[in-house]
């Protein structure tokens, strides 16, 4: 749409608006229905315009008002109590640990350099010590951390859960 097509709807917008203007302001001038226009003059004609039947206006008195005026307004604010808070949804259970324990290797004088053989959910097969993380890079056990081996178990821990793995024969 052209420039020149937006100005000349705006233009009969405009007139459109200034029309219905003139004749809302004719309609509101003009009398009402069944009223007459004054009598032509040497006539007289005695009319009476009889008012609307509507019920009466009742007169309020200070008596009326008395039960608001004496209402204190200068209460104490109350605040509603807070509404109970809601338990925290429980932690969702990690996922399943995939790998597999296949041996162990302790050592009896230096629990440290004692040794867990593991099978990785990829087919690889480690060897683990206590403080290392149970799978490689990439892995999904990668964030589970060996806490104790001891003879044919051992215990991992991922995030807060620990669980005992026992080997498999």
């Amino acid at each position: 749409m052209t420039l020149r097509h937006r100005k000349q709807i705006c233009v009969m917008a405009t007139l459109l608006l200034l029309l219905a203007t003139a004749a809302i302001l004719a309609w509101g001038w003009s009398p009402p229905p069944g009223a007459h226009s004054a009598p032509p003059r040497g006539k007289i004609v005695a009319t009476t315009i009889a008012p609307p039947q509507t019920e009466q206006a009742v007169a309020l008195t200070k008596s009326d008002f008395a039960a608001v005026w004496d209402r204190p307004l200068r209460r104490p604010l109350y605040d509603p109590p807070p509404p109970p808070k809601k338990a925290p949804p429980p932690k969702p259970k990690p996922p399943p640990i995939r790998s597999q324990l296949r041996a162990t290797m302790i050592n009896a004088r230096t629990a440290s350099k004692s040794m867990a053989l593991i099978r990785l959910s990829s087919g690889n097969e480690v060897f683990r010590k206590v403080g290392e993380m149970l799978g490689n890079a990439g892995d999904p056990d990668a964030d589970v951390e060996v806490i104790k081996i001891e003879k044919g178990s051992i215990h991992v821990r991922r995030g807060e859960h620990s669980q005992e793995i026992k080997v498999e024969f």
